[in-house]
């Protein structure tokens, strides 16, 4: 048989962090039993569900209110129907991708390569310097225009 240690006096080690510090935490630990300090944090954190505030060094319960993001230890300890509904809840249309939307967007980046190699433009300084010597040789032709 398994033994689960969720008799602990966790709320108790709780209080004891909260109000008197960790010092005062590890010896309630290790004179209650004869647990390693971080194991019980683990124990506490896995069957009470309490996290560590480090802005305010405590423990605490999460709040219920929801975050629009998935956190870590949900997105690993999802079963496989969960995992499905995931999937299924993001819209279609961020996987669909036109084929003349792609095209457009290749080429763009063929020519803005291609630009690369003749012009620099510098925000910082508001300049644009334009190699005219590598644009002749490449067999462009410069018109200045005002």
């Amino acid at each position: 048989m398994k033994y689960t240690h969720k008799d602990l006096e966790f709320e108790k080690f709780v209080h004891i962090f909260n109000t008197e510090g960790k010092r005062a935490a590890k010896q309630f630990v290790s004179s209650m039993s004869n647990i390693n300090y971080d194991y019980f944090v683990k124990l506490l954190k896995q069957y009470k569900g309490y996290v560590y505030n480090r802005n305010f060094k405590r423990y605490e319960l999460p709040s219920n209110a929801e975050s629009p993001f998935i956190g870590i230890d949900d997105l690993f300890n999802k079963e496989k129907d969960d995992a499905t509904k995931l999937v299924a809840s993001i819209p279609e249309k961020i996987y669909y991708k036109d084929p003349a939307d792609s095209l457009t967007i290749d080429i763009l980046q063929d020519r803005l390569m291609e630009l690369s190699k003749y012009i620099k433009i510098s925000q910082s300084s508001k300049t644009i310097e334009i190699n005219l010597g590598r644009l002749r040789e490449s067999g462009y032709d410069v018109n200045v225009q005002n």
